[in-house]
């Protein structure tokens, strides 16, 4: 039966060593979201020029969507001119 005592006491450290390790790691996440929203406000009321309300909410821009699916495809035009007689 003492081994059914330490096991159970085992468990328990092992427990409470989990749950401070994801407490830390939940302080840390909160913080890392808390600096993406100041930059991104930052960074919308540097494009925008306009003061920006505290609360924003973090979103793509739908132009940075669209760049970012053409960003790394050749255009039609590039393709013909590197594939020219010199």
């Amino acid at each position: 039966m003492s081994s059914d005592g330490r096991d159970g006491e085992h468990r328990a450290q092992i427990r409470q060593c989990a749950i401070e390790r994801l407490k830390a790691e939940i302080e840390v996440t909160a913080q890392r979201k808390e600096t993406i929203k100041k930059d991104f406000r930052e960074r919308l009321e540097k494009r925008e020029t306009r003061a920006v309300p505290e609360p924003v909410p973090v979103v793509a821009r739908p132009g940075d969507r669209h760049d970012s699916r053409l960003q790394g495809r050749p255009h039609s035009e590039d393709a013909r001119c590197d594939c020219g007689p010199d």
